[in-house]
């Protein structure tokens, strides 16, 4: 006997216009609700990325003044890194030297500058104010900071106290935007920290 075929018309599976129209919107107002917080989670990250260059800027003098067992002096300027630049306070370079130990002794074998960098990099709208007065830190071979009234014939005096740092952006929204903080201790440690918070023993990451 012959079967009859099934006459049941087929079930197409998809989305309507309207389901499509609803799901756009849906998905264009996360999009709106989510790229506030990008974006300020972006300008935070930029001011966490000056303060971690600024820091290891600081850490590296410190260990290059214990390595050569010698004084180091590293300046804020806005000079190309290298030796004797220009010392300004806010600057947006840095640059390391060491401290010859005699008027005479002789730097041809070994060069006065030893590192240097750039401290926002790439980015832009961050700004470095405070650290030392005079824009510059003497390292002794301890690693603590030192008073020198000449690191060199161009460079202002070194004052032994300690300093900030603080690193923010130019046009801070206030409670979105959070600068933070580099210190150096008088006894050379270097550390980074958010001065919206107060350091206690529940806090570390305080200032």
């Amino acid at each position: 006997m012959l079967k009859h075929r099934d006459m049941r018309p087929v079930q197409e599976f998809g989305f309507t216009l309207i389901e499509l129209m609803v799901t756009l919107t849906l998905l264009s107002l996360l999009l709106l609700l989510a790229v506030p917080s990008f974006s300020t989670w972006i300008r935070n990250t930029q001011i966490r990325s000056t303060a971690e260059t600024l820091q290891n800027g600081l850490r590296a003098a410190k260990a290059q003044a214990i390595s050569l067992n010698r004084q180091v002096v590293l300046t804020t300027t806005n000079d190309t890194p290298g030796p004797n630049p220009t010392a300004m306070v806010g600057g947006v370079n840095w640059a390391v030297q060491y401290v010859p130990l005699t008027a005479g002794e002789d730097i041809t074998a070994r060069p006065l500058f030893l590192e240097g960098g750039n401290y926002a990099g790439g980015n832009a709208g961050i700004t470095v104010t405070g650290g030392p007065a005079n824009g510059t830190l003497c390292f002794n071979s301890s690693g603590r900071l030192v008073a020198n009234a000449a690191p060199s014939a161009s460079l202002p005096a070194c004052v032994a106290q300690a300093v900030t740092f603080t690193v923010s952006r130019t046009g801070a929204v206030t409670g979105k935007d959070r600068p933070l903080a580099v210190t150096v201790s008088l006894a050379g440690q270097v550390r980074m920290c958010d001065p919206a918070r107060t350091l206690s023993a529940t806090t570390p990451d305080g200032c």
